[in-house]
C-alpha cells in the first residue's frame, strides 16, 4: 500500500499525519481557554464537558465549527446510588429484555493496586433489568471488580444488554467479565482469560460492531503501562475469542480516573466503527480499523502527551469532531477533514 507524509501547520505547532492516500486529511486545532483543562467528561445524552480550576463548561461542535462556552455549565451527572463506589459511573441501556441500569457498589480494599486513583475497588456490580428488579452480583474469593464503568451492550445475542466489566485478583491478574440475565439472575455468561499475573491490569476500549457482522466485539488494552496490547475479542459459542490483537497502544496512564482515553466513530469511510487511542507514549493518537486483523488508518502527532478522556462531538453528516486536553492544558479538537479554528463561544 502506498503512503504519504503530510504535515499540517496549526497554531504553533505541527502535525505529522501519515495515512493511506485513498483516506482524508487530519486536522488537529489548539485552543487556549485562559484556564488549563484538566479533565474531559461525556454525559449520559453524549454531551462533552471540559473542566478546569474554574470548573465545568459544555464543549460544542456545529459543522465545521467548534467551541467551548464562556459561562460555567452546569452537567447533569446521573447520581451514584447510596452504598455505590463514589467515583464511580452509573451506566444505562435503552435495549429491552436485560439489564437496563447497572453502577459499581461494595467499596472494598482487600485489593491495593491503586491504578485507578485509589485503593478502593467495587466489590458488587448492581443492576436493574427490564422489570425493575433489582440484582447484586459479587465476584468469587477475594476477586474485586476493579474499574469505575459498568458498560452496557448486547454481547451474546439474545434481547437486550449486558454487563461488560473489569474482574481483578492479587494471583491472575484482571479479566473481561460478561454478566447477563439467566432465569431471572444476574451470572457470569463468560470471561476472558486473566492476565496471568497479579497486579496487572487491562482497561476497556469500547464494545462495537467493529467487523459488520452484526454482533458486538470488545476491545480492551491489555496492560496499557507496560507494552500495552490492543485486544479484540468476540462472544462466539458460549466464550470470549481474541481474534485479533497489535502492540503498542495505551488508554489510561498510572493512578488517573479518565478510562475513556479512547474514542469509537468511522474515521474511514466505510460505515463501520473504528477506534482511535494513543500509541504507549501518548504523544500520538493512532486510528485503526478492525476486521479480521487490526490495520492502521492513521497517525498523528501531538504538541504533547494527551492528559484526559476523549470526547466525540457529533456535527451533522459531518465527520466527528475528537475533543481532549493535552499536558500544556490547550483543548484540543481533531477530524478527519476539515475543521476550523475554535473559539470560545458567546455566553447563553
Amino acid at each position: 500500500m502506498m503512503w504519504f507524509l503530510a504535515i499540517f501547520t496549526v497554531l504553533c505547532g505541527a502535525v505529522s499525519l501519515l495515512t493511506p492516500a485513498t483516506a482524508a486529511e487530519w486536522q488537529l486545532r489548539l485552543l487556549d481557554t485562559g484556564q488549563p483543562i484538566v479533565e474531559i467528561r461525556t454525559d449520559q445524552k453524549g454531551g462533552v464537558h471540559a473542566r478546569s480550576q474554574r470548573g465545568w463548561r459544555e464543549v460544542r461542535a456545529d459543522k465545521d465549527r467548534v467551541c467551548i462556552q464562556a459561562n460555567h455549565a452546569r452537567p447533569h451527572w446521573v447520581p451514584i446510588p447510596s452504598g455505590g463506589l463514589v467515583d464511580g459511573e452509573v451506566g444505562r441501556s435503552d435495549l429491552k429484555g436485560g439489564i437496563r441500569k447497572g453502577w459499581l457498589g461494595e467499596p472494598t480494599r482487600r485489593y491495593r493496586h491503586g491504578v485507578i486513583g485509589d485503593d478502593v475497588e467495587a466489590g458488587s456490580v448492581m443492576a436493574i433489568d427490564d422489570s425493575g428488579t433489582a440484582h447484586v452480583f459479587r465476584p468469587a474469593g477475594e476477586s474485586v471488580f476493579e474499574d469505575r464503568l459498568v458498560r452496557l451492550a448486547n454481547v451474546d445475542g439474545r434481547p437486550g444488554a449486558e454487563v461488560v466489566i473489569v474482574e481483578s485478583n492479587g494471583e491472575r491478574g484482571a479479566r473481561v467479565v460478561v454478566l447477563g440475565l439467566r432465569n431471572g439472575q444476574l451470572v457470569q455468561i463468560t470471561a476472558s482469560p486473566p492476565i496471568g499475573r497479579g497486579y496487572r491490569w487491562l482497561n476497556p476500549v469500547g464494545i462495537a460492531d467493529f467487523d459488520g457482522d452484526g454482533r458486538m466485539d470488545i476491545a480492551v488494552v491489555r496492560t496499557p503501562h507496560i507494552g500495552g496490547i490492543l485486544e479484540i475479542w468476540r462472544y462466539r459459542e458460549g466464550e470470549l475469542q481474541r481474534v485479533a490483537h497489535r502492540p503498542g497502544y495505551s488508554n489510561h496512564w498510572i493512578g488517573s480516573r479518565a478510562l475513556r482515553v479512547s474514542a469509537i466513530a468511522d474515521m474511514n469511510g466505510d460505515n463501520r466503527p473504528d477506534i482511535l487511542l494513543p500509541d504507549q507514549a501518548k504523544t500520538k493518537l493512532k486510528a485503526v480499523s478492525v476486521g479480521r486483523a487490526i490495520t492502521p488508518i492513521a497517525s498523528i502527532n501531538l504538541p504533547g502527551r494527551i492528559n484526559s478522556a476523549i470526547g466525540i462531538l457529533g456535527a451533522g453528516n459531518r465527520p466527528p469532531v475528537f475533543a481532549f486536553a493535552v499536558a500544556d492544558g490547550r483543548l484540543a479538537f481533531l477530524r478527519s477533514g476539515y475543521l476550523s479554528q475554535p473559539v470560545i463561544c458567546a455566553a447563553q
